[in-house]
């Protein structure tokens, strides 16, 4: 679960993180790092492919600044997958909500 989200920082099951991260269950990969920056492609999302999620939630980002690339978005898609693309503090509700629902994978950026 996400305690806090604030500009720059997350908190998950009490440990806070500055980096980008992805969680995939209990298991959280940070620093989680683009190949573009503020663009998550399909090349980025390996370990969440791998993981299958059932509901992938997207953190753009304090002001929605990074971008979801549209064959990550037909591909998750495709495969039957819910794909919730939001500002990273509406992320982390989304992903509370949805994480007790659902095999749920989030990608969440911290900053702009």
């Amino acid at each position: 679960m996400i305690e806090k989200y604030v500009f720059g920082e997350i908190t998950i099951d009490s440990k806070k993180y500055r980096k980008d991260v992805v969680i995939l269950g209990d298991a959280v990969l940070s620093p989680w790092i683009r190949s573009e920056g503020h663009m998550f492609s399909l090349a980025d999302a390996g370990d969440i492919v791998d993981f299958k999620p059932e509901c992938l939630v997207v953190g753009t980002g304090c002001f929605g600044m990074m971008k979801v690339d549209k064959n990550l978005a037909e591909f998750f898609n495709a495969t039957g997958c819910m794909l919730h693309v939001l500002d990273s503090k509406s992320a982390v509700a989304k992903f509370n909500e949805t994480s007790v629902l659902y095999k749920t994978a989030a990608a969440i950026h911290l900053t702009c």
